[in-house]
């Protein structure tokens, strides 16, 4: 039986003699005083009573022994939401109490980490500094005692971020974002190099299957990361229009159903200042043509999963697979492709190949203009998120680089233009440019 109980017209938890648990009653004065609407409040309250009672339920089934069980329980709350009866382990068994069989999407996830993170950053023991009486303990055996300084600690930090704090990565601690996955931080390995540009045609076309030629493609075409074109699902490829949505799927229902609870661990997503993808030619057609012709002759398309690629034999989605095994895989068709250094090569080396080419190589719109983009729009071309003032302004203008990619795309098939050809038109506007800077250097001496 509860200790309190959740009364949402009264927003307030209760015991069984009406006593009021304090700790959730200042809560809820707190955002009433840093002005939260009251449906915001009226939500974060039910948040936050429904992760205290799984927490007390917790207590129930496995009490924790140490300050790292407590942490790793309040985590585990994650896999209740997401997975309900099909969690493993304590989640699973609180869910099948309270039969949990519908699971929380990804995208309420956001703002009940947001309300539970809140609430804990409040913190126990700091509600309890604002007050003369004693704050009833949900938590039973969480509040024992400490020392004054562990105590100041939970003073300026809360009780709960003190315990999941120790000896825990940044990531991990409640005073930022009690979910936030480690899967979401910006990878410390050095970028690979560029695929030679001239080799990338025979790469796809020594590729051994359809899945694997669609797939370097893809990322030749779109300049994407490995992880987003591992994560494409089918519902983001427009057919008709040829366009590609690169989109988050740790916000997306459609992208968890058909996944095991280990694969959707796998999931990753760093980023990316727009879903829209602005391909590049020839790449862009021999992605639709391998991708058609892999879905009609190798992709299993009886699975419960959505997700284009996937592995050959399981079914299972390509991102399950090992990240050595398909630098392995990538390395053996460059092999083919006459590429004479693969070392340092990997599929992401076809992302900052379309850099390159989209930065420097660009046909331009016009035939006075110089080859390559703008650093902004390539930015964006790119999906970084982390881009300035100017740059988030270029974001929004989308048609544009539709419509600046589909002339040059258009260009590359009429002419026949080689990247030779495109380096020597960028030289010779350089050229230009020069030449007029020195006509205007002369005209200058001679007034």
């Amino acid at each position: 039986m509860a200790r309190f109980v959740f009364y949402p017209k009264l927003l307030a938890l209760l015991d069984a003699d009406g006593v009021e648990y304090q700790p959730f009653k200042i809560f809820v004065q707190s955002m009433r005083q840093r002005g939260y609407s009251e449906n915001t409040i009226q939500a974060y309250a039910a948040h936050v009573s429904r992760f205290l009672r799984y927490i007390e339920q917790a207590f129930v089934v496995s009490e924790p022994q140490h300050a790292d069980d407590l942490r790793e329980l309040i985590l585990s709350y994650k896999d209740y939401l997401l997975h309900g009866i099909e969690a493993q382990g304590v989640p699973g068994k609180i869910a099948t109490l309270n039969n949990k069989k519908q699971k929380t999407t990804p995208s309420s996830l956001l703002s009940i980490d947001a309300a539970v993170s809140y609430y804990i950053r409040l913190g126990e023991l700091k509600q309890e500094s604002f007050r003369q009486d004693k704050v009833i303990g949900l938590f039973q055996g969480a509040s024992a005692q400490v020392s004054e300084e562990v105590r100041s600690n939970m003073q300026n930090n809360s009780m709960l971020s003190s315990v999941i704090g120790a000896n825990s990565a940044p990531w991990e601690r409640a005073s930022h974002n009690i979910w936030r996955d480690k899967r979401l931080t910006q990878s410390k390995r050095l970028a690979p190099k560029a695929f030679p540009m001239e080799k990338a045609l025979q790469l796809i076309e020594k590729a051994p299957s359809y899945r694997d030629k669609s797939f370097y493609a893809l990322l030749a075409a779109a300049g994407c990361r490995t992880h987003e074109a591992l994560q494409l699902l089918l519902d983001d490829i427009d057919m008709d229009k040829h366009r590609i949505y690169l989109r988050n799927p740790l916000l997306c229902q459609k992208a968890l159903q058909g996944l095991a609870q280990h694969q959707e661990k796998k999931l990753f997503w760093k980023g990316r200042a727009t879903e829209e993808t602005f391909l590049i030619e020839p790449f862009k057609s021999l992605f639709f043509y391998n991708m058609r012709q892999y879905i009609q002759n190798e992709r299993n398309n009886l699975v419960l999963h959505q997700y284009l690629f996937q592995k050959r034999v399981t079914g299972e989605p390509y991102f399950c697979s090992d990240r050595s095994s398909r630098v392995k895989l990538f390395k053996k068709a460059a092999q083919r492709a006459e590429v004479s250094e693969v070392e340092g090569i990997s599929p992401h080396s076809l992302r900052h190949m379309y850099g390159t080419y989209v930065l420097n190589y660009l046909p331009p719109r016009s035939d006075g203009g110089s080859p390559g983009l703008p650093l902004p729009l390539v930015r964006v071309l790119m999906g970084h998120s982390n881009i300035s003032s100017t740059q988030v302004y270029a974001k929004h203008d989308e048609q544009l680089l539709h419509a600046q990619v589909m002339l040059a795309n258009e260009k590359m098939f009429q002419k026949n233009l080689k990247l030779d050809d495109i380096r020597r038109q960028y030289l010779e506007s350089e050229l230009k440019k020069l030449e007029a800077l020195t006509l205007n250097a002369a005209t200058e001496l001679v007034q």
